[in-house]
């Protein structure tokens, strides 16, 4: 069979994707510039590389893995919907990134007095604010093409952490579809395209998982360290 022939067959009969397996893709991360706010680390740009798996929680109904790469998972945001004014702690925090409508973001999540924000920054942006409440906040920004490769993650982290990293704060903002997060045995629910999770975690690793959608797992080693 000539070389011309085998390619007409590959050409009509196309491999099946495969799915990526966690265990053979290298994690790693990328340190960005991170600014100092009331003693907290401010992730402004948010960066992990993740490997994306074909996990139970990504798996249908019949038991078979999610046929949805990556890649095609739409990146919509409908908390975005919905407006609110910002606070004037996340408007300082974020006073040198140009915002699509100033001043204003989605309120997605509160606890006592801690209240998370996702607004829209120019140059396909998004960030997410939190503001602790007590003058402190932290947060980041990232492109909203990168939200299942980069990832958008923001944390907090006191200043001279344990080895478990009890006490910290981790916020993940994901696409629609998503409904968990989880690092180690800790598991949150996505509300409103936002997860908080508190530590003391037990690995440095986060899944974010869907019923239709490929799981993905963020490397946390640039947000948990000592």
């Amino acid at each position: 069979m000539n070389s011309d022939l085998i390619r007409l067959l590959d050409e009509a009969v196309p491999e099946p994707p495969r799915l990526l397996n966690a265990r053979s893709v290298v994690i790693a991360a990328t340190r960005r510039h991170r600014i100092r706010v009331s003693g907290l680390v401010i992730a402004v740009a948010a960066i992990g590389v993740i490997a994306a798996t074909a996990s139970p929680a990504a798996q249908g109904r019949n038991g078979q893995a999610a046929t949805m790469r990556v890649t095609q998972v739409p990146l919509t945001i409908s908390a975005l919907d919905h407006q609110t004014s910002l606070s004037a702690s996340a408007i300082k925090l974020l006073s040198e990134v140009t915002l699509v409508h100033p001043g204003r973001g989605s309120l997605v999540a509160t606890k006592g007095a801690e209240a998370i924000y996702v607004t829209e920054a120019t140059g396909g942006q998004l960030c997410t604010v939190v503001d602790e409440g007590d003058g402190a906040s932290f947060g980041g920004c990232g492109l909203r093409a990168n939200l299942l490769t980069t990832g958008l993650i923001s944390s907090s982290v006191p200043s001279h952490p344990t080895a478990d990293f009890a006490g910290a704060h981790v916020v993940v903002t994901v696409p629609d579809g998503y409904r968990t997060a989880t690092i180690g045995t800790t598991t949150v629910q996505v509300t409103n395209n936002v997860a908080a999770l508190d530590g003391p975690f037990s690995v440095k690793t986060l899944v974010i998982a869907g019923p239709k959608v490929p799981s993905v797992i963020f490397d946390l080693a640039t947000y948990l360290h000592t």
